[in-house]
Formats: structure tokens, C-alpha cells, sequence
């Protein structure tokens, strides 16, 4: 109960509550949701998310509470367990974010995956983000995986094929 659509985009489980980003259609969300019982019922998570489209959903898996969504906004930040949320933008300019990934290693590095601007990356949790394009033959970003090793990255798109970087996103 509380879930509006049947449509999730994504799944972010922590310590057992559930986060999902639910959509109306491919481009409409309506919103953000939680569930603390298993997913039996959902309340509300996206207080201060200012984007109508929440496109995908992850959590810092070191750091209880801390959460991102990548949005037509950009990116957001929670570190209330979705209670509340801020804008987490410097760098990425105007870029619709697709996909977002934690590096399992190290919480403070991130990736963002966008429809047209290609990649990008943080090393500070968020707060700044720069370009990692080189040899990327697509700036549509539809899918990020974490490697076997540590700098290792995949990146998937929906033309060009999947993209696999060793060195941390340099090329």
C-alpha cells in the first residue's frame, strides 16, 4: 500500500528498508518511496527533490542513511535516510542524470552516468563533480557497473555498446 505505480526504475536496499524510484511512464516519475516493513507499505521520500523525474536511486553502503538519486536535475543527496534531500550539482552544469554508482571501495567516489554529457565522477561524496569522457564513443549513459578490481568501471549504452575502463574512468 502507498506505492502509486507498478513502473520502479530502481532499488536501493539498506540495513532492510527499501527505496524505490517509481515512474508513471518513461519519462514521468512520481516520486521516491520507502518501506520499513519489507516493502507491505511505502511512504513518501522525496521531500525537497525539486526534478519530476527520479530515475534511479543508490546508497553509500558505509555511511547509514546516506542516499543519492540521479534526476533531470542532476543529483541529490540524502543523509537523513530520505527524510530530506539536497541538490548536488557543482560541475555537472545541466546534465539529466541517467545512473549513479558508489565505488564499493571507497564511498567518497562516485559516478554518474547522464543521457547526453556523458560521464562523471565525484571524489568527495557529491559535493563536486567533473567530466570523464575520454575515449567514450556515446555521452548517452544508460547503465554503470562496478569491476572485479578496483578501478575498474563498466559503462553501458544504449548504441554504442558497453565501455570498460581500468584506470578509474581517465580513459
Amino acid at each position: 500500500t502507498g506505492l502509486s505505480s507498478r513502473i520502479i526504475s530502481s532499488i536501493a536496499v539498506v540495513r532492510g528498508i527499501l527505496y524505490v524510484s517509481a515512474l508513471d511512464n518513461a519519462v514521468t516519475s512520481v516520486g521516491l518511496y520507502k518501506s520499513t516493513d519489507g516493502g507491505q507499505s511505502w511512504q513518501s521520500a522525496h521531500r525537497g527533490l525539486t526534478s519530476s523525474l527520479v530515475r534511479y536511486v543508490t546508497a553509500d553502503g558505509g555511511v547509514p542513511g546516506v542516499l543519492y538519486a540521479a534526476t533531470a536535475a542532476g543529483v541529490f543527496k540524502s543523509s537523513d535516510g530520505a527524510a530530506t534531500w539536497k541538490l548536488a550539482t557543482q560541475g555537472l552544469g545541466a546534465a539529466r542524470v541517467a545512473v549513479l554508482l558508489v565505488d564499493p571501495r571507497n564511498p567518497n567516489i562516485l559516478y554518474a552516468g547522464t543521457d547526453a554529457h556523458g560521464m562523471f565522477k565525484s571524489i568527495n561524496a557529491g559535493t563536486t563533480w567533473f567530466t570523464i569522457n575520454t575515449s567514450l564513443r556515446s555521452l548517452e549513459i544508460s547503465a554503470l557497473g562496478p569491476g572485479p578490481s578496483a578501478n575498474v568501471l563498466y559503462a553501458g549504452t544504449p548504441t554504442a555498446g558497453v565501455f570498460r575502463t581500468s584506470n578509474a574512468g581517465a580513459s
